[in-house]
């Protein structure tokens, strides 16, 4: 019994200070976002008006960086005369439009992001008509659903944030609450 007993801690023990030696030599990346879908909701308002206007940065200087424009691109694809085809020279330009219409949605992304977070978080007959002329010109699915005010939607989360911030800062007689940034308010 003893033996077993004792064989028992070794193991574990030897298995806990394999695993404590494995997540040293990954350093933080083991704890951090692996991709999108792990990230469960947003800090708060002003992250996300960094992150939109970073990405927005990121795009323009990747488009800046072709030496022609999106619209150039398709004008090149329907003159069969510089682009035959089945050549090279249409299946890179299809590749290389295909790259910026990728930017390009990106980009929408970010502007209208960007639009709807510069709106007043009190006013949401503001915000359901900006949506509503949102959908009425065609916006991308997926941006509207990052822009929603439903609850579960990053921008709707992060507006519900900050109407509780804006109600404990009311509560609290216009003084600071100590949840500045937003999110839910911990330190």
């Amino acid at each position: 019994m003893f033996f077993f007993f004792f064989f028992f801690l070794l193991f574990f023990r030897v298995r806990a200070l394999k695993e404590f030696y494995n997540l040293m030599a990954m350093g933080a990346s083991r704890t951090a976002p692996h991709t999108v879908k792990d990230i469960g909701f947003p800090i708060s308002l002003r992250n996300e008006r960094a992150a939109m206007a970073v990405l927005l940065e990121m795009v323009d200087q990747k488009l800046a960086s072709y030496p022609t424009s999106l619209a150039e691109d398709r004008a090149a694809l329907t003159d069969k005369a510089n682009a035959p085809p089945f050549s090279n020279t249409r299946h890179a330009l299809i590749q290389v439009a295909g790259e910026k219409e990728v930017l390009a949605h990106y980009r929408q992304h970010a502007l209208v992001a960007l639009e709807m977070l510069g709106l007043p978080v009190g006013e949401d007959a503001t915000y359901q008509a900006k949506l509503r002329e949102l959908e009425v010109k065609g916006t991308s699915k997926w941006i509207l659903k990052y822009v929603s005010d439903d609850p579960r939607a990053p921008l709707g989360v992060c507006r519900r944030l900050e109407r509780r911030k804006l109600q404990h800062t009311n509560l609290a007689g216009g003084q600071h609450t100590g949840c500045e940034g937003g999110g839910l308010g911990r330190r």
